[in-house]
């Protein structure tokens, strides 16, 4: 007695119930619906993606299962028939090109010696018009063909990638005891050519000291299957490698020398996992911290394409704002935001659109920030602050009778004024030269660095200063600096 058999398309007969998508794969859980008879009955489910991983199907239902097993359809002889027939298509129009261009050069060339030979206006003439309807004929047909032959390579592309990657398909043999009984068939399984990627809407509220940050992913997938209406779950995990240790170095110069150990370590971990029990875990490309996020919407995603900004979380965070200002080579105060992401959510890297105060200041783009972390943005410049760097003043003098010297002293003035409606914090920097001869002698006097607060400086003799201005006040700085060397010598600043 034959075997009843039943076959199912992954696209046209399966419901997709959810879909995880993982930074390199995707997981889609389907199921399919069907009545059985009593007995064994085979079902074939076909179309399933080339980019499936065999090797992750799981599958339920509520009979029996005999037997399952996936593999690689067999080629389909018409579409084998299709690809030789477009080949031959593709010969054609090809050739047909080939005549076209050869036809336009001897018309071209017939032309260039009818003109130089040609002695009767009339003739000419009427041999231009012939030649304009010769010309204007051919180069439409060229056109024709070139259409025809992007078309026939596009579809011969497609069969192509189907031939030499060709789908799967899953038979199962199941069995029951009653007649009509109602078969649910539920399976999951991984491909590849799936991801997503993080994208963030960061709007700077300066009066009320806030981030709101709105979290979205786009998915794309290229996995020959149709998303079609339904739930998806996203995850910043990435399951393509085996468990590997997560190894720490230095960062810079330094890795450069340390490669070749951490390859060593790298492989005699890897070694220890083969002969491991463990089968599949995942690495994160986001550092540690894992997380799976379920998106607020049913989507529907063709093969081959991106999906829209997909909304899934939003914070609200609280934040200082700065500002800095280095005003010998900027004349401006750039503002600067510092957030601490006091959530219990890691934001991942990737692309922001940043505004403040609801306008778009251009994207950004984020680092990792776990909870509890730290991170800063330049928000542009804030012209809400005034800053007058005056002319630098310079004093000249000479000391000594015997070792004579000469005194070179610098006065710079720097006028901060704060046109907000409130009060700025803002840090400003300005330099002191440093002295790269002992000849040479550098002296501060103003500011006093052991009797003013708000400024200081560090070794790379820049001055810090920072300063509290309420609205509308004005605050000057003062930095006054004496050169003294040899006066027989010339200093220069480089």
């Amino acid at each position: 007695m034959t075997t009843p058999k039943k076959t199912f398309s992954i696209n046209k007969n399966s419901n997709l119930k959810h879909v995880l998508v993982y930074q390199d794969q995707a997981e889609l859980n389907r199921t399919i619906q069907t009545i059985i008879n009593k007995g064994s009955t085979e079902i074939l489910i076909t179309d399933i993606s080339p980019f499936m991983i065999i090797d992750s199907l799981k599958l339920s239902c509520n009979s029996d299962i005999i037997d399952v097993s996936c593999r690689k359809s067999p080629l389909n002889d018409t579409k084998k028939s299709e690809y030789e027939n477009l080949k031959n298509q593709i010969q054609n129009e090809t050739l047909k090109i080939d005549r076209i261009n050869k036809n336009l050069k001897l018309l071209v060339d017939f032309g260039r010696n009818f003109c130089v030979q040609s002695k009767n206006p009339d003739e000419f003439l009427n041999f231009l018009d012939l030649y304009e309807k010769k010309i204007n004929f051919y180069s439409n047909e060229k056109t024709s063909c070139q259409t025809n032959l992007t078309k026939l390579n596009e579809k011969f592309n497609l069969i192509k990638l189907d031939l030499e990657i060709p789908y799967h398909e899953i038979l199962i043999y199941v069995q029951t005891e009653d007649d009509f009984f109602k078969l649910d068939l539920n399976f999951s399984y991984l491909v590849s050519n799936a991801t997503w990627t993080p994208k963030y809407d960061f709007k700077f509220l300066i009066e009320e000291k806030v981030l709101r940050v709105n979290f979205n992913a786009i998915i794309s997938q290229a996995t020959k299957e149709d998303w079609e209406n339904t739930n998806v779950t996203i995850s910043n995990r990435c399951l393509r490698n085996n468990l590997e240790s997560q190894l720490v170095r230095f960062k810079g110069p330094e890795a450069k020398n340390m490669q070749q150990l951490l390859e060593e370590m790298r492989s005699h971990i890897e070694n220890k996992v083969k002969n491991s029990k463990l089968v599949q875990t995942s690495k994160n490309d986001f550092g540690f911290f894992c997380s799976t996020f379920d998106l607020n919407e049913k989507i529907s995603l063709k093969s081959e394409s991106f999906s829209d900004r997909l909304f899934f979380r939003k914070l609200e965070l609280q934040t200082e704002f700065v500002n800095e200002s280095f005003p010998r080579k900027f004349p401006n105060v750039m503002l600067k935001s510092k957030i601490k992401n006091v959530s219990d959510f890691c934001i991942f890297s990737g692309e922001a659109n940043v505004y403040v105060d609801n306008k778009f200041l251009g994207r950004r783009q984020i680092n990792n920030c776990m909870p509890m972390g730290d991170f800063e943005m330049h928000l542009g410049f804030d012209s809400r602050i005034k800053i007058d760097y005056k002319p630098l003043r310079v004093y000249k003098s000479k000391t000594g009778l015997v070792d004579k010297k000469s005194n070179m002293t610098y006065v710079q003035a720097i006028e901060v004024k704060n046109n907000a409606d409130e009060k700025i914090k803002i840090f400003l920097r300005d330099f002191l030269p440093m002295s790269s001869d002992e000849k040479i002698q550098v002296k501060l006097s103003e500011p006093n660095l052991k009797n003013q607060n708000n400024v200081k400086m560090n070794k790379n003799n820049v001055l810090e200063f920072e300063l509290d201005l309420n609205s509308g006040e004005k605050d000057e700085i003062l930095i006054k600096y004496s050169i003294e060397y040899p006066s027989d010598r010339i200093i220069e600043f480089f």
